[in-house]
């Protein structure tokens, strides 16, 4: 757990949050809430995946765990909001999305790490 840097991870999970904000805010001003249902979970997925990988570039070497966290570091802290109102099917899948795109990110670190050693070899 030393080698985790925890302040990057922090504040990868907040601005997953606001990417995800970013990402369904003008579609919630053009279509109406009605659709955020459908959009929330692939946004999910894309905002944190996108910081997730900027995250999981500062520590190539723990770069799945790195994102692992911020996805989940992310959902927690946007727990309380889901929890305030109805919980839908689509705030569970978000949730999931948002753990899973933090992955990804770090598994795309990852495999480029592991591949820029293979031919540097």
């Amino acid at each position: 757990m030393k080698d985790i840097r925890w302040g990057w991870v922090l504040l990868g999970a907040l601005l997953a949050n606001v990417a995800v904000t970013a990402l369904i805010t003008p579609i919630a001003l053009l279509d109406g809430p009605e659709r955020l249902g459908y959009v929330a979970p692939p946004s999910s997925f894309v905002g944190v995946l996108i910081v997730g990988y900027w995250i999981a570039r500062k520590a190539p070497q723990r770069a799945v765990v790195h994102g692992l966290l911020v996805g989940l570091i992310a959902m927690l802290i946007y727990l309380p909001v889901e929890l305030s109102q109805e919980v839908t099917f689509a705030h569970y899948l978000s949730s999931a999305l948002k753990v899973l795109g933090g992955v990804a990110g770090g598994f795309v670190v990852a495999r480029r790490a592991a591949a820029k050693a293979a031919t540097t070899i």
